[in-house]
């Protein structure tokens, strides 16, 4: 199933990506500075409210360097990582 998702998804680029074939821009698009005057009207968290806390994941253990468990199972599971 990766072989297959990973060739159509090449195959979606490779269509996408072929000079002088349109393609399509999604609706809604705001200017340079209407995106940053959105961008600056959004109200920032300071402190956590998920309850999440590193700690809660003692698993995630350090691997070796700066790599813990989970950096190594995206490495494991991923493509070209």
């Amino acid at each position: 199933m990766k072989f297959f998702t990973s060739s159509l998804v090449a195959a979606a680029i490779a269509v996408a990506t072929v000079e002088g074939v349109p393609t399509p821009t999604p609706p809604g698009i705001p200017s340079t500075s209407g995106a940053q005057s959105q961008l600056a009207a959004l109200s920032v968290r300071t402190t956590d409210a998920t309850g999440y806390s590193r700690s809660k994941f003692p698993h995630w253990i350090t691997i070796h360097g700066a790599c813990n468990t989970r950096e190594e199972v995206f490495k494991r599971d991923g493509l070209d990582v």
